[in-house]
């Protein structure tokens, strides 16, 4: 007599939910006084001054880091200042990897590992007759996930 024994696997996939995941703007990127007819520059890596967002709720996901970038900030009555984003402009800092810098003109692929911090540093070229006050304008990181 012949037995025979049929063993069944059941393969079962089981989608994981994602943490949430946020990005979130910490702190603007700010000049201070500006002095007309002299360029100011704030480096990406600046404790006080240099814009910073994070990348928070993820574990080790690939993401695709793209701004869109103002060529003018908007001041009184109408009057405009050239701000520039530079080769280094911008920076990435995670736990494990200290900052790495990065062309804020292009998009820049990276890995996020839990808390992540993208900085943002920037030149403006007042004009010798550049009008006095508070000049703004907007910048924009989009954060894909990959």
């Amino acid at each position: 007599m012949t037995r025979t024994l049929l063993l069944g696997l059941a393969l079962l996939a089981v989608p994981r939910a994602l943490p949430a995941q946020s990005v979130t703007g910490i702190r603007n990127l700010t000049f201070g006084t500006v002095i007309p007819g002299v360029p100011t520059t704030v480096l990406q890596n600046d404790a006080v001054r240099s814009g910073q967002f994070r990348i928070a709720g993820v574990f080790v996901r690939n993401v695709t880091i793209g701004f869109t970038l103002p060529t003018v900030m908007n001041g009184p009555l109408g009057a405009t200042m050239p701000i520039t984003f530079l080769n280094n402009s911008a920076g990435f800092t995670t736990v494990f990897q200290g900052n790495t810098p990065f062309n804020p003109n292009t998009p820049y692929n990276e890995t996020v590992w839990f808390n992540s911090t993208i900085t943002l540093g920037g030149r403006v070229n007042p004009t010798p007759t550049q009008r006095s006050g508070t000049y703004t304008a907007n910048i924009v990181m989009t954060v894909i996930f990959l």
